[in-house]
C-alpha cells in the first residue's frame, strides 16, 4: 500500500459507514468503521502523523473525561451513600 492509499481507503470506508448508519444497517457500519480503524493503525505504524492524530480522536486515553476512575478510602463510599444531610 503506497503512502496515500490509506487515505483513500479510510475515506471510502467512513463514507460507507456513514451510509450504513443512515440506513440502520448496523453490522455494515461496524465492519466499515472497524476496517477504517485498521487502515489507520497500519498507517500509524508506518509513521503517518495524520493517521496517529485521527486515531487519537477515536480512542479515549486512560483518565480522560468522564470515564476517569476514582479511588475511595475504606468507608468513604458508604458515607456517600448515606442519608442526605439535613439543611439548617
Amino acid at each position: 500500500m503506497d503512502r496515500n492509499t490509506w487515505r483513500q481507503e479510510v475515506a471510502r470506508l467512513l463514507e460507507h459507514a456513514a451510509q450504513a448508519l443512515r440506513t440502520r444497517n448496523d453490522r455494515h457500519a461496524i465492519v466499515a468503521f472497524g476496517t477504517a480503524i485498521g487502515y489507520l493503525q497500519k498507517a500509524r505504524e508506518r509513521g503517518e502523523q495524520v493517521a496517529e492524530e485521527l486515531l487519537s480522536q477515536t480512542i479515549e486515553a486512560a483518565g480522560d473525561g468522564p470515564t476517569a476512575k476514582f479511588t475511595f478510602t475504606p468507608g468513604e463510599l458508604e458515607a456517600l451513600k448515606g442519608p442526605p444531610a439535613k439543611s439548617e
